[in-house]
């Protein structure tokens, strides 16, 4: 347990100081740490401030992270609009859990009109990478017939 605090604490020092000079990584790592209490107590509005400060660079783990945030309203006010907005940043970098997300959305028509099309097309770029959650989605509406012709063999191999 202490070398546990001990790491966590080392890891925060250095993250602070490459925070401090503006390292995308280093923010969002410390936005993590806040979101989830990693050595530092859980704050959801600090990691809202290290999360935005990354993704304004562009880093596609700290938009989906600040997307999450505001699709939950954690840290911030339940914003669906904001939330599409910063997965489709993250998800067009090629981020998996943005990809998903997303993919989601569109499926059961979550703050954006259904859209199976979008949904399939979301869903095969994150499952390509091997994500699990998007492969069982996928299948799932293959076996359905559901936004793509119904394939009970490609749902097997999905």
């Amino acid at each position: 347990m202490c070398g546990d605090v001990a790491g966590s604490v080392a890891k925060l020092s250095v993250y602070r100081l490459a925070a401090d000079e503006g390292d995308a990584d280093a923010l969002c790592n410390l936005g993590t740490m806040h979101a989830n209490g990693e050595g530092v107590p859980k704050n959801a509005q600090k990691a809202v401030k290290f999360f935005r400060r990354a993704a304004g660079q562009g880093h596609a783990d700290a938009q989906y992270n600040l997307g999450w945030m505001h699709e939950n309203g954690e840290g911030v006010a339940k914003d669906i609009d904001e939330a599409i907005r910063l997965y489709s940043l993250a998800a067009d970098q090629g981020d998996t859990d943005a990809q998903y997300n997303l993919g989601v959305m569109y499926h059961y028509g979550r703050g954006v009109p259904r859209d199976t099309a979008a949904a399939v097309r979301l869903y095969r770029l994150a499952a390509a990478q091997g994500d699990a959650q998007a492969k069982c989605n996928l299948g799932t509406m293959y076996a359905n017939g559901e936004g793509v012709p119904r394939d009970v063999d490609e749902a097997a191999r999905l």
